[in-house]
């Protein structure tokens, strides 16, 4: 065997200990080799990443009648294709009054995508104008 092979077959056998060994350690951080895995680890750790991302959010709550789609985005379960077509809703309806489109977040089951179980998990991080009324003479 000539140096170049034997070089070969060591790399080799460094690269392949070094696969195993990572491979061994994905279950101690939390990782699956498996895009099936309905039970384990994956969809706590799926929770946890949603959770951690709401508490991020900006401490006074999202407007959807003015925020930028890029903030509606980081409510959980919205990306950004659903988060662009609040806004794109918005804007379609904006002619339509006083501008407030969404007045409360049972309004945003109105665009396509945000279903009841949506709504329900992204209400606690927004807010609405209130409704401010006019004196009586």
């Amino acid at each position: 065997m000539d140096s170049d092979s034997s070089e070969t077959l060591a790399r080799t056998t460094r690269q392949t200990a070094l696969g195993l060994c990572l491979i061994s350690l994905l279950p101690l951080i939390g990782l699956t080799l498996s895009r099936a895995d309905s039970g384990g680890e994956a969809p706590r750790l799926a929770a946890r990443a949603a959770r951690d991302s709401s508490q991020s959010l900006r401490a006074d709550g999202i407007d959807p009648n003015t925020a930028a789609w890029y903030e509606i985005a980081q409510l959980p379960g919205i990306g950004e294709t659903i988060a662009r077509r609040i806004v794109a809703y918005r804007s379609a309806h904006q002619a339509d009054g006083d501008g407030v489109i969404f007045r409360s977040a049972a309004d945003l089951d109105n665009v396509q995508g945000i279903g009841r179980r949506t709504v329900d998990r992204i209400a606690p991080f927004l807010v609405f104008p209130t409704r401010q009324s006019t004196p009586v003479d």
